[in-house]
């Protein structure tokens, strides 16, 4: 049979390959010897398997030692193609072969080694774990930041060096690294319940501004030492504080001075074409493009010399360009070429005074310090917190003023921002449009176009303006209040509140292609539409809808209890794209991320069909109100 083959695999003359049958003949193991002929074939998966089975015969006869030569031929292989789980998976398969036996082991080893090269720690501590390679494990689980694994392995480790009780240096040492690596509650919890050492644990805890941590061992473990209270927890609180209150402050004044230098740009763009238009002539938004054309140009120059070079290279080689590899190159060349052209697009936006994309980079810095400035919300709330709770402590109103202080000063610098979106953005001006004059109504509506023209040289997520989480979820105490005596009606107005927000949108050859709506609890209608498919540009209307209709969707979705499911099980987001959907209804908040369905049996193979289906018929009933809304309203395709 082997005759047979090999006369079949080769044109060379018998007694050509005659020494290499004899070879193989020699060999008096069968799995061997389909091992060396699987690798001279190049067929490494089955030589992999070969082997193992091999290895397992002689592990299962005791006979390991005398083979290590053919070990390392073996390992060899192994290593140069990638194939360690393949041959772990064939070792253990076998009931009798254990993790721990020679052959076995040392493939562990080596596919932990490998993956902790390639930064897998958690996969290379779960490979560690399995060959009982405790050290490697733990150390593995530390770099991968998995905390309560790494502590599990501790007892173990001590074992193997033959120690009887945990080294308490060992617990220390961790601590010592999660605290470097700004895990510290972790750390903190380490000293708390291993070391006992509850002064180190505060540490951590007021290191990561952990303050409710902080307030949990003053009440405990610390509650006789107030020379800590006073000296660490309210010295590092008070200056947190204070950072807070000068972060805001500072960002809001950022804030008024590009929006200030914004305002100057469009009412110099607003004169000059009101002087263009007095003059007789008609504006044009291409007229000032000339520098963009010529970068245009220089991209086109940059793109014919990269194919130019990339052939001639092709030619020099020798080697025999097919019509497959051409169009492999112009692919490759045409990727290189757009990512140059973007690169330069983006080098054009430039925050510098007198730049000519000065409008564009104000905008892009707005939307970054805006965001920024959303997300503090979180962290005030916690902080008028542990002001309240001080302030209970030492039975006075200091810190309870402190805390309001900040959050009115953050609640109208707030509403601020918000008022100033849509003059950033130059969006919802219906209302100015109707108390203008024609020619203003005219040069507005050339500043619109030249802006949105515009708007293609910087990222899509620049375009429109951010959604402030401040606005829709609850970061206020209503203890802070200043209106005291309409405590109740708060409770009540906060209690009928209504938010719903649905986003669906992908990140594709076409760019970010994105539907968006949401309803307010005052009644404002948000539609964003976003598709560059034959070169569809963004749909964005808002519009304040009645209160019928907010208490029509409140009975949507009552009727489907979608408050009532978990989108634990449900897909999540993959590159086809995601969904999210958010809803406030009284006292009750959901939000839910899954991946775009695309039909119901999709759903029915999901491994919560039901809570998936009551989601996806809710979806398609929002979806036609709201495009029903918008094309009544707007008179426009809403899609």
């Amino acid at each position: 049979d082997l005759v047979l083959m090999i006369s079949e695999k080769t044109q060379k003359d018998p007694k050509e390959y005659l020494p290499e049958l004899n070879q193989l003949r020699s060999i008096d193991n069968y799995h061997w010897q389909k091992f060396k002929i699987d690798c001279r074939l190049k067929r490494y998966k089955k030589a992999i398997e070969n082997a193992c089975d091999y290895f397992i015969e002689q592990l299962l006869n005791k006979k390991q030692n005398q083979y290590d030569e053919k070990f390392q031929e073996f390992v060899n292989i192994l290593e140069n193609n990638r194939l360690y789980k393949l041959a772990i998976k064939k070792f253990l398969s076998n009931q009798q072969i254990q993790s721990t036996m020679e052959y076995i082991n040392q493939i562990i080893k080596l596919y932990g080694d490998y993956l902790m090269t390639k930064k897998y720690y958690i996969e290379a501590a779960l490979i560690y774990e399995r060959g009982k390679f405790y050290e490697q494990a733990s150390k593995a689980y530390r770099q991968g930041k998995d905390v309560q694994n790494s502590l599990k392995l501790l007892p173990n480790i001590s074992k193997e060096i033959k120690q009887p009780n945990i080294n308490m240096d060992q617990y220390r040492s961790l601590a010592e690294q999660f605290r470097h690596d700004s895990l510290y509650i972790e750390s903190g919890q380490i000293y708390e319940n291993y070391l006992d050492d509850n002064e180190e644990a505060l540490v951590s805890y007021l290191q990561g501004h952990e303050w409710s941590h902080v307030i949990r061992l003053f009440s405990t473990s610390l509650n006789d030492r107030h020379d800590l209270y006073e000296h660490e927890f309210l010295s590092t609180f008070n200056s947190f504080h204070d950072d807070i209150q000068r972060q805001i402050h500072n960002d809001y004044e950022k804030f008024q001075s590009y929006t200030k230098r914004l305002s100057i740009l469009r009412t110099n763009l607003f004169q000059y074409i009101k002087e263009i238009l007095d003059s007789g002539r008609d504006y044009d938004i291409d007229e000032n493009d000339d520098q963009s054309d010529n970068d245009d140009q220089q991209i086109n120059d940059d793109r014919r010399t990269l194919i130019t070079r990339t052939n001639r290279h092709n030619d020099d080689s020798g080697s025999i360009r097919t019509r497959l590899t051409k169009k492999s190159g112009s692919i490759t060349s045409s990727k290189k070429s757009q990512r140059r052209a973007a690169q330069q697009q983006e080098r054009l936006v430039q925050l510098k005074e007198g730049s000519k994309h000065e409008d564009l980079a104000l905008v892009r810095e707005l939307w970054l310090l805006i965001t920024k400035f959303d997300k503090l919300n979180f962290d005030i709330r916690h902080m008028n917190k542990i002001c309240y709770q001080i302030s209970t402590y030492q039975n006075s109103l200091d810190y309870e003023q402190k805390g309001e202080l900040l959050q009115n000063k953050y609640n109208e610098y707030i509403n601020s921002i918000e008022k100033q979106l849509t003059t950033i953005w130059l969006s919802n001006l219906d209302q100015q449009q109707q108390q203008e004059n024609v020619q203003v109504m005219v040069i507005n509506k050339k500043i619109r176009e030249k802006f949105k023209k515009d708007l293609d040289l910087i990222s899509n997520q620049y375009r429109v303006s951010p959604t402030l989480t401040s606005k829709t979820s609850q970061w206020k105490l209503v203890l802070f209040d200043t209106d005291i005596s309409n405590k109740n009606k708060i409770m009540t107005e906060l209690n009928d509140d209504f938010y719903l927000r649905y986003y669906v949108g992908h990140k594709g050859k076409f760019g970010h292609e994105f539907l968006e709506f949401e309803f307010r609890p005052d009644g404002k209608l948000r539609y964003a539409n976003n598709s560059n498919y034959k070169k569809d540009t963004l749909i964005r209307k808002e519009v304040y809808v009645n209160r019928t209709i907010i208490e029509e969707l409140k009975r949507i979705v009552n009727e489907t209890d979608i408050m009532k499911e978990d989108d634990a099980v449900w897909p999540p987001q993959d590159r086809t794209g995601r969904q999210e959907l958010e809803i406030v209804l009284g006292d009750e908040h959901i939000s839910f991320t899954t991946a775009k369905i695309g039909s119901l049996i999709d759903i029915n193979n999901s491994r919560d069909p039901d809570g998936l289906r009551c989601f996806y018929y809710l979806v398609q009933d929002l979806k036609c109100i709201v495009f029903s809304l918008i094309g009544l309203h707007f008179k426009i395709q809403p899609i």
